[in-house]
């Protein structure tokens, strides 16, 4: 499996993805070592992922949805916006987001960030600079917010998707 970032090309470069991550050409186009590399990249993160949720009062455990969803982060962008991203998931909780709406809400919340890289939804800088870059080049007429949203809840639907057929097969674990 191989693809074009599409974001890469919002700063001039042709980058190849190899494996199910974002190898960013890590691998030289081996799909074993992309695929070996993802999964040591993810098991290295993993003790950070739950540590993060925990933190912010999320039960990895009982919401795996949200366990995923942060290693999805973590692979599509910069590893601050994983670490940000379930502050920010308490916040949509509170704020009464529920389901997929809080965790794309999240997601996108997750990219505002201030100067010390914590998240700042009033004064913060938006930072999916390649998301931004597709919506430009593609001439979509949208906020920043909505541009990085469409794309953080089209990846929310699918961690979804996959989630439900999961469980459909395997059944709930209790």
């Amino acid at each position: 499996v191989r693809h074009t970032d599409p974001g890469n090309l919002s700063w001039g470069e042709r980058v190849t993805n190899y494996g199910p991550c974002s190898d960013q050409g890590r691998s030289g186009g081996n799909i074993n070592l992309a695929e070996q590399l993802c999964l040591q990249r993810s098991l290295e993160r993993l003790p950070t992922n739950l540590q993060d949720l925990n933190a912010a009062g999320i039960d990895p455990s009982r919401n795996v949805e949200a366990l995923i969803n942060t290693a999805d982060l973590y692979n599509q962008a910069s590893p601050v916006h994983s670490r940000v991203f379930p502050k920010a998931l308490k916040v949509a909780y509170q704020g009464g987001l529920k389901g997929l709406e809080a965790i794309a809400w999240a997601r996108t919340a997750s990219f505002y960030l201030n100067s010390n890289n914590q998240l700042d939804l009033e004064n913060g800088r938006n930072r999916a600079t390649g998301l931004l870059g597709i919506c430009a080049r593609e001439g979509r007429s949208m906020t920043e917010w909505d541009c990085v949203y469409q794309d953080q809840m089209r990846r929310t639907k699918a961690i979804a998707s996959v989630l439900e057929k999961y469980l459909q097969v395997y059944g709930q674990s209790s």
